[in-house]
């Protein structure tokens, strides 16, 4: 689609400083298991998209959704936190398929993950994480739709997508106390910026504070030279 489904790696910050060797193993040590698979999820992802162990990462983040289909309980029984565990997953899954150009197999993952999504919908207000993937439905979804009409048939099921309550929630989002929510929620605003609106002013806005937020993230360095802006100052 025009713009990600997908988190993008705001855990990178800390990768900067420990992602060879033992300093990443004591910086895994330390963290709860849920937080060690979200981080797990976004290195290799990262690594995809700088075409880096490709196979491997892939295969990681295939077999991590499908041993959180296992552990997780149904969709309305599930806490925000196993919520927001299992839809991450579910979406760089789904990320994962249309950059392979895989768009059967990822709309049927889209249908595998639309419980724990209508879920979400509905506790959007409840925690800044929800609100970011419910965000990132109502905005993207019906872009989605747009450019996979062949598969216009699997979408009568999905919740309708609200534009205006998406770009509300994704807003409210850049302001958000979690580092991690408001790094990807302008990460997101500059994505649809600038493949959606077509507005590069305001997109490279976005960009330009992350770039100065993050400098060492090489995926917001190839998005700025993407778009040949001038050398950023601080």
């Amino acid at each position: 689609m025009g713009a990600p489904l997908i988190l993008e790696p705001a855990f990178l910050k800390h990768y900067q400083k420990t992602v060879n060797g033992e300093s990443q193993n004591i910086l895994l040590a330390q963290m709860p298991s849920e937080k060690k698979i979200l981080l797990e999820l976004h290195r290799a992802w990262w690594e995809i998209l700088n075409h880096q162990k490709i196979e491997e990462n892939s295969a990681y983040i295939f077999n991590t959704l499908d041993g959180l289909k296992r552990a997780t309980p149904t969709a309305e029984k599930c806490t925000n936190l196993q919520l927001y565990l299992f839809s991450s997953a579910a979406l760089f899954a789904i990320r994962l398929e249309a950059l392979n150009g895989n768009k059967i197999s990822g709309a049927k993952r889209y249908l595998e993950a639309m419980p724990y999504l209508k879920v979400i919908l509905k506790r959007a207000e409840q925690a800044d994480e929800l609100k970011l993937i419910a965000a990132l439905y109502h905005f993207g979804m019906q872009e989605f739709i747009n450019q996979n009409r062949i598969l216009t048939p699997i979408f009568w099921s999905f919740p309708d997508a609200d534009f205006d309550q998406g770009k509300k929630w994704m807003l409210e989002c850049t302001q958000s106390n979690s580092a991690f929510v408001s790094t990807e929620a302008r990460y997101f605003m500059f994505k649809f910026h600038n493949n959606l609106f077509k507005n590069k002013v305001v997109a490279k806005n976005y960009l330009k504070d992350l770039v100065q937020q993050y400098p060492g993230n090489k995926v917001l360095w190839q998005e700025w030279a993407a778009l040949q802006g001038p050398a950023i100052k601080g």
